[in-house]
């Protein structure tokens, strides 16, 4: 049958069938251009929540840090204060003694 078919009509022939090929090719890139950036957008999604988290933890962590240096601070300070109060009671005898000499000059 081919060979009834004029020049013309055969170069239409192969026209069309490079046509078609050349749609699903298209068809087929289309396909892989939309599930590549699918997989973008989930990899995107996925490593912001990922660096959310991640940042989360981070002051989380910083926070219970500076609570515990806190709390280690307000300890020193209050141990500060205890040994100071004791050195004051300590010396608290003669430094009035010392006092009542400067004061009543003897």
């Amino acid at each position: 049958m081919d060979e009834t078919k004029t020049l013309l009509q055969q170069i239409r022939d192969k026209e069309q069938e490079v046509n078609l090929t050349v749609e699903q090719v298209r068809q087929e890139t289309e396909a892989i251009i939309s599930a590549a950036k699918t997989d973008a957008e989930k990899i995107l999604r996925d490593t912001e929540q990922k660096g959310k988290l991640a940042a989360e933890e981070l002051t989380r962590s910083a926070g219970q840090k500076i609570a515990e240096e806190i709390d280690q601070l307000k300890n020193a300070a209050a141990a500060d204060e205890e040994r100071i109060t004791k050195t004051g009671m300590a010396n608290k005898e003669s430094a009035v003694k010392t006092i009542i000499s400067h004061v009543t000059m003897r």
